[in-house]
């Protein structure tokens, strides 16, 4: 870049987003928070760096030396976590009964004693021998520690001793403590998630170290800084200790990225960030995501972490459309190559799908319009015979399950597990009708054959008994009421079902049948009547990804809602990566304590004094230098900090008022700290 042109920036940003279908990139004007450049590429599962390395080269790199700050958000721990991959690991628990151990975890669990009670005391004395032969015993084949006390918060100093002996006998391996993620209450969630954060470790480790990789090829020389699920920043040397904080980091930067997309113009809205494989939803409320404030579950665990509030849900440009043996229309989950793109990479294909599908069907359980196809990934030593066959005959070529097994010579249900085996260690991939063939019929997306989308659609629209128009108009209705009552989920005052309630009571399957209709009103009289039920948003809705323009209007209109589509939306993710900013909690609760007077109880233990305006003293002062330091720890340049004081008394019968507890909270706010020019 020019000296011309280095003196028009305060600095640059690079916000780059991995996601489930693309790695995004974008390159902002720190200062005039202007887009300058941005790119996409498809995502490369079976090796990350790959994807990230095309997405960012795509970039203007002419831009690249005004690079001050780095930040990157990624759908990786959350996707991990739901798919069951795990690390090894070892967990000490001091405190803990095995009834409040998670048992999916038993086998990487050591119980010792030691723990306290709510008021902070020793429960009983640690087992510093025991803790010592367990690291010792351990060191050589685990990848990462987790340590929670029970009652950590209360108390901590179980946890910093075993933390402390851990970096003395095992100085190489990560350790966080339970008492560093959570300052709440219930010790079988706070085990869950620094159980959960150790296994997390070494993957986002290997993903971080990808990402510097990266940077170092391109010469980028900036700090790197990575998305929590609540949507705030932190500094990569904190996230490789706490990676259980970027639990639901996508969602929460699409979020941060819409609201920045739309220049404060609203403040509340739904926002939909409609992907390949997953439509995440969210509120934005004041301009900021709706946050889930009692831990975000993620699959089967329920954690501590604080992050955005969102329903994700399986429906995309990708998204797996097919009919069920009863002909009802089904949109996703699963993610699926769109047969416009297979058709382009198999042009020969084509003579050989209109001969298929005027086939008689015969297993209505399978569609001939899927095809099985071999991906570049090296097998496994330990597949079967039959897995080996399949892999052997794909190398050959697309092929549906019916010629499959006919060249195998079986029956279509007996290849279908060892198809879904091979398909989750990405060995094979799945080719299928999707709302991007849609997309292609219609003219509204260009790459891939049209022909092979037209194919396709002709056929199921035949199996339904329907017209083509009627057919698409059917699909059309299906993801709309799909992703429509989500949103009125995220929308409702107290929580209601709506999606599931759908599919159990007649009344609502009606109800929302009728609110989404999209085909002729003749029919929808005759299968309903005459009647029509309206919906109607009392906010706008603000969508994102690469399909949003072609998906969202439709949508936004039978919800009598305001459709917002904003430039860059296509790259909103990785906007809100680099346009956050470092958000750090922490409170301190203050309870009687007679006869001393009252305890404070923080991150650094118990201290007692004679009054509580001597422990809300102490309190102030332990916050703003925590806070502070918790900033710095986290990348900031200074903060703004705000204190809440909550307090809870009861009156007695004197009249007088018992002082139950007083909660202190404390929020530091800082934005990031960005790579000095003389340090370049």
């Amino acid at each position: 870049m020019s000296e011309k042109n280095q003196k028009n920036h305060a600095g640059l940003g690079l916000g780059i987003d991995v996601g489930g279908t693309f790695s995004d990139s974008v390159l902002i004007d720190m200062g005039a928070r202007t887009v300058l450049s941005k790119a996409k590429s498809p995502t490369t599962h079976d090796n990350l760096i790959k994807g990230i390395e095309r997405s960012v080269g795509l970039l203007d790199r002419s831009l690249f030396p005004g690079i001050r700050l780095v930040s990157l958000s990624t759908t990786l721990a959350t996707n991990a976590l739901v798919e069951g991959r795990k690390s090894r690991i070892a967990a000490i628990l001091p405190g803990y009964k095995r009834s409040l151990c998670p048992e999916a975890f038993l086998k990487d669990i050591h119980l010792v004693a030691g723990g306290h009670t709510a008021e902070g005391e020793e429960a009983a004395p640690l087992d510093v021998d025991a803790v010592r032969k367990i690291i010792e015993a351990t060191r050589d084949r685990v990848e990462a520690y987790a340590v929670s006390a029970y009652f950590s918060t209360r108390n901590p100093i179980h946890e910093h001793t075993i933390k402390e002996l851990i970096g003395k006998l095992a100085p190489n391996l990560p350790v966080a403590c339970g008492h560093e993620l959570s300052v709440k209450l219930n010790a079988r969630h706070r085990a869950i998630t620094t159980i959960l954060n150790a296994h997390l470790i070494p993957l986002i480790r290997s993903l971080l170290h990808s990402v510097s990789r990266v940077l170092e090829d391109y010469r980028i020389d900036a700090p790197l800084m990575v998305v929590k699920g609540d949507g705030s920043l932190y500094r990569e040397a904190l996230c490789r200790e706490r990676p259980v904080e970027t639990i639901l980091s996508g969602p929460a930067a699409s979020v941060v990225g819409a609201g920045f997309l739309m220049k404060n113009a609203i403040e509340d809205a739904v926002v939909i960030d409609i992907g390949g494989t997953t439509s995440d939803i969210a509120v934005l409320s004041g301009g900021a995501p709706k946050l889930n404030e009692a831990g975000v579950a993620v699959g089967p665990w329920q954690t501590h972490v604080t992050a955005v509030d969102v329903r994700t849900v399986g429906l995309g440009g990708d998204s797996h459309i097919y009919l069920d043996h009863r002909q009802e229309i089904h949109a996703g989950p699963n993610r699926v190559e769109p047969l416009c793109l297979l058709g382009e990479r198999f042009p020969a294909l084509i003579t050989q799908m209109r001969h298929l599908l005027k086939m008689q069907l015969i297993d209505e359980r399978f569609t001939p319009t899927a095809f099985w196809t071999r991906t570049e990934r090296d097998h496994m030593s330990d597949l079967s015979a039959r897995e080996l066959d399949i892999l052997k005959v794909l190398s050959e070529g697309p092929l549906n399950i019916f010629q499959l097994a006919k060249r195998l010579d079986v029956y279509p249900i007996s290849v279908r597990d060892e198809l879904d085996r091979l398909e989750d260690m990405a060995l094979v991939r799945v080719a299928g009708f999707t709302p991007t063939d849609i997309f292609q019929i219609r003219g509204q997306y260009q790459p891939g054959v049209r022909e092979f989308s037209l194919l396709a659609a002709q056929y199921l629209a035949g199996r339904a008994g329907m017209a083509l128009d009627g057919f698409l108009l059917k699909v059309d209705e299906t993801i709309r009421r799909k992703a429509g009552l989500q949103m009125v989920e995220c929308l409702s005052g107290p929580p209601v079902p709506y999606a599931s309630l759908a599919g159990t009571c007649p009344a609502c399957h009606q109800t929302w049948r009728n609110t989404f209709w999209e085909r002729g009103r003749l029919e929808r009289q005759t299968k309903i009547g005459r009647f029509r039920l309206r919906l109607s948003l009392d906010v706008p809705i603000v969508g994102i990804g690469a399909p949003a323009h072609i998906m969202l209007p439709p949508l936004a209109k039978r919800m009598a809602a305001e459709a917002r589509v904003p430039e860059h939306a296509e790259v909103a993710n990785a906007l809100g990566a680099i346009v956050g900013t470092i958000i750090m909690h922490d409170q301190v609760l203050i309870r009687p304590f007679p006869p001393e007077g009252f305890a404070c109880f923080t991150s650094e233990g118990k201290s007692v004094y004679s009054t509580v305006e001597e422990a809300l003293a102490h309190s102030r002062e332990y916050l703003h230098k925590h806070l502070r330091e918790q900033v710095k720890m986290a990348g900031g340049n200074g903060c703004e900090l705000n204190l809440w004081e909550d307090r809870k008394a009861a009156t007695l019968a004197s009249g007088h008022e018992h002082l139950i507890e007083v909660v202190l909270r404390g929020q530091a706010v800082s934005k990031p700290r960005l790579q000095g020019k003389a340090n370049k």
